[in-house]
């Protein structure tokens, strides 16, 4: 199988093809930087082994191609907080390359509902580098006092950027 036939597979209506394809793609990361956007997307699929195999793909695949990185912005605003999660991680691990997408990250650090989904985008932020006025912002937003562990994340990605 190639990665085009795995995307294909991926996006199948039929079960067995899409956990298949999600699992090969899950034992070969070396074909996964083609396969990102679906990926992200088969996290949440209804399927529990296709989420279980997309996920274990994107947690090994590293660095995505930084070709992705306008198509990860659109998943930012994905409806399925897995998906944005792993958006952004993706986005975090593109580090300075993914500076232009730091108003969006900010953004997402404050305004999502799911805390997950901000600590990520706080990771995210930490990991891009950038030491700007927006980023700080979204770092002392009240809201990570809420969840002790997104207060730990924020406090982490203040000390690592700002002191």
């Amino acid at each position: 199988m190639d990665a085009s036939q795995a995307i294909t597979q991926l996006m199948s209506p039929e079960v067995p093809l899409r956990i298949e394809a999600a699992e090969y793609l899950g034992k070969h990361p070396e074909m996964v930087s083609s396969a990102i956007i679906p990926l992200c997307r088969a996290v949440v699929d209804e399927e529990e082994q296709v989420g279980q195999w997309a996920t274990s793909a994107l947690e090994d695949c590293g660095r995505p191609p930084v070709e992705e990185r306008d198509a990860l912005v659109e998943l930012l605003t994905d409806r399925q907080d897995d998906v944005v999660y792993w958006a952004a991680t993706l986005l975090g691990r593109l580090e300075n390359d993914a500076q232009p997408v730091v108003p969006q990250l900010a953004q997402l650090a404050t305004d999502h509902e799911s805390a997950n989904v901000r600590q990520r985008a706080l990771w995210a932020l930490g990991k891009i580098g950038d030491r700007s006025e927006l980023v700080r912002t979204a770092i002392e937003d009240p809201i990570h006092q809420r969840n002790p562990r997104s207060a730990r994340v924020a406090e982490q990605v203040r000390r690592q950027l700002f002191d």
